[in-house]
């Protein structure tokens, strides 16, 4: 018969709850991760060469960041096992890796063990994107560009600090779903939809050893899941939704919400801008090439301060065809009185027209429907002008507005520069009536 070696003498061995190894069962083995007020149950089992070792008092040290600590004392129990529960804290400031050390003296000898472990949120949803039109400059940010009517794909993944399926450590709930939903910059419901992970998330790694958890509980990025295939989003932007700044929320919750579900974590936000699209007209006569343009303008409160709240945007217009004998324009720009204003007074004419010929321009502040700037400019006889017909591009007229709204707070306050269709038109000199190939819409932010 083959030796064997007597096994260790005194062994103490300090882990929690989780199955092995992720509890840490061994010696200076690192636990899974525990979320704000979760459960925690520090176990130490006592032996000597194997044999249990009962009614030894055993200290506990907790130690977490920025100052947090305690001691605590308990007494193994017949089969050589002592247990200490405790709640972990709802604070966010003790976020970080937590160290544990327990400690008995079994006939005239201490033996220690430690572990340690991560405390956070133990999942949090992360956008990374969005299909989008192009991007819109607000602030310091450039906020991607949406179509109401239109459909985009959100791209996101989570951010996970367990080591085993994340279902394992969230002590509630029996899910793991993940809600999005959407509001308009009023405030008005987008989108709400789910996308269920349960089951389908598993270990950080095919191999587990004590190296790769000591490395993983050491990382303070833990692991991120990607979100692809059937975990992808479409979102559809309705109709009906005002322009602005929107926000988009990502949660990760418990279960669904009419089974009692809550949220693992804090959401994930994401801004983006919500305009109409640009108008292409159909029409049942003639489609001009030309194209009209509103304006956009961007600015800070201290800026419009110094500026008594006045600003001054062009509307632009392109691609005129000389083939096309344009003589008049006509737009009507809609906008918010209650950011904007403007009056009559404050529209002036562009270059454009004037280049070719004499010019009447005419301008109305209207408050039928949204509140508008209604503007015609004709270019008068005889035609063709001195330079020929309309063609190229240039601005049509300057509107100078006024802030109504300057911001106090970190709220930024925004509006639409919209173009009406049915009221934004060329007539050329048979006077036949031409839609516009495309109408660009704009907009306004003015930031804190």
């Amino acid at each position: 018969m083959a030796f064997a070696p007597p096994p260790p003498d005194r062994v103490i061995d300090l882990f929690t709850q989780y199955i092995a190894p992720f509890g840490g069962q061994g010696s200076n083995v690192p636990s899974d991760a525990f979320g704000p007020q979760g459960q925690v149950q520090l176990f130490v089992k006592v032996t000597y060469r194997n044999d249990t070792v009962p009614n030894k008092p055993v200290s506990y040290q907790v130690i977490g960041p920025n100052g947090y600590e305690f001691t605590a004392t308990e007494f193994t129990d017949a089969n050589g096992m002592a247990l200490l529960p405790f709640t972990m804290p709802a604070s966010t400031q003790y976020f970080g890796i937590w160290t544990i050390r327990a400690s008995v003296d079994v006939a005239g000898q201490i033996v220690s063990d430690t572990l340690a472990f991560r405390f956070g949120w133990l999942v949090e949803g992360v956008f990374d994107g969005v299909t989008n039109e192009g991007t819109i400059p607000i602030g310091a940010q450039a906020l991607a560009e949406l179509f109401k009517g239109k459909t985009y794909q959100l791209s996101s993944h989570l951010k996970i600090i367990t080591m085993q399926d994340p279902l394992i450590c969230f002590q509630i709930g029996s899910k793991t779903l993940l809600t999005y939903t959407g509001f308009d910059e009023l405030n008005a419901p987008l989108f709400n939809q789910y996308v269920d992970l349960t089951g389908s998330i598993g270990t950080f790694s095919a191999t587990v050893t004590n190296a790769s958890m000591q490395a993983f509980v050491a990382s303070s990025t833990g692991r991120a899941y990607p979100l692809v295939g059937s975990m992808l989003n479409s979102i559809t932007i309705p109709s009906s939704a005002f322009s602005g700044v929107a926000n988009f929320y990502l949660n990760v919750y418990s279960d669904y919400p009419w089974l009692n579900g809550v949220p693992y974590s804090p959401p994930a936000k994401m801004q983006v801008w919500i305009q109409a699209p640009p108008s292409k007209l159909p029409t049942p006569t003639k489609v001009s090439s030309a194209k009209l343009i509103a304006p956009t303008w961007t600015w800070t409160a201290a800026k419009a301060i110094a500026a008594g709240g006045y600003f001054t945007v062009a509307v632009s217009i392109s691609n005129v065809d000389p083939s096309e004998h344009i003589t008049a324009i006509q737009f009507q720009l809609e906008y918010d009185p209650n950011v904007i204003d403007t009056d009559p007074s404050n529209v002036t004419v562009g270059p454009f027209v004037k280049q070719f010929g004499d010019t009447f321009m005419q301008a109305y502040v209207e408050n039928n429907g949204p509140k508008h700037v209604l503007v015609g400019e004709l270019q008068l006889p005889p035609y063709p002008g001195a330079k020929g017909w309309m063609s190229g591009s240039g601005i049509v007229c300057y509107i100078k507005f006024k802030a109504v709204v300057i911001p106090t707070t970190t709220t930024l306050v925004t509006c639409g520069l919209n173009l009406n269709a049915a009221s934004t038109l060329l007539s050329d000199a048979d006077a036949n009536q031409l839609n516009f190939a495309v109408l660009g819409n704009g907009y306004y932010v003015i930031t804190p």
